[in-house]
């Protein structure tokens, strides 16, 4: 693991990328999110609507640093997916409170 982490250090510094700035989100790399996540932690890629939003969001938190909390300007792909995503929320915890709810009384 830290051989693993000298390497990323190593390669950030022959970027140019400081290592004070390791942790810096400002930009976005989603191609080593999803490479990260499916050869270390077997887990599916980030969902492409969900990129929109987060970059949606931090660049209305820079043309609008006091309000930008209030006020949103989605696309209707974000949209539509929050939705979508909400309602399968919903649905699979209608489907659990049943199930919790006979295991309790047994």
């Amino acid at each position: 693991m830290m051989r693993s982490v000298e390497e990323y250090y190593h390669a950030r510094e022959m970027a140019g990328a400081p290592k004070k700035y390791t942790h810096d989100v400002s930009l976005f790399d989603t191609t080593y999110i999803d490479e990260f996540g499916s050869k270390y932690c077997d887990f599916p890629g980030v969902e492409k609507w969900r990129y929109e939003l987060l970059l949606s969001s931090f660049v209305n938190m820079l043309d609008n640093l006091e309000t930008f909390r209030d006020e949103y300007k989605d696309s209707d792909s974000i949209r539509n997916s929050v939705e979508e995503w909400h309602l399968s929320a919903q649905q699979a915890q209608a489907t659990a409170a049943p199930a919790a709810t006979k295991k309790q009384s047994q």
